[in-house]
């Protein structure tokens, strides 16, 4: 699942699969360190990927300011 979260504030999501429940899974989104980073030939990188893990069980996902994050939802 992608969230994009165009906002300069932290949004929330809360996950409601109708009976499913997640499981551990990544989070990969990429990082800078404000809104105008970006990578460059010939320049230190602005912008690298993160990884985390969700943790198994969790019914929010997070979306901090700026962002796009790709989500992988193991579900049972």
């Amino acid at each position: 699942m992608a969230v994009v979260n165009p906002t300069t504030e932290p949004r929330r999501l809360r996950l409601d699969l109708a009976g499913a429940t997640v499981g551990e899974g990544p989070s990969v989104r990429p990082d800078g360190s404000d809104r105008l980073s970006h990578n460059a030939p010939g320049r230190p990188r602005g912008v690298t990927v993160t990884e985390t893990t969700l943790p198994e069980g969790g019914d929010t996902l997070e979306a901090p300011p700026l962002s796009a994050v790709l989500h992988v939802l193991p579900a049972r």
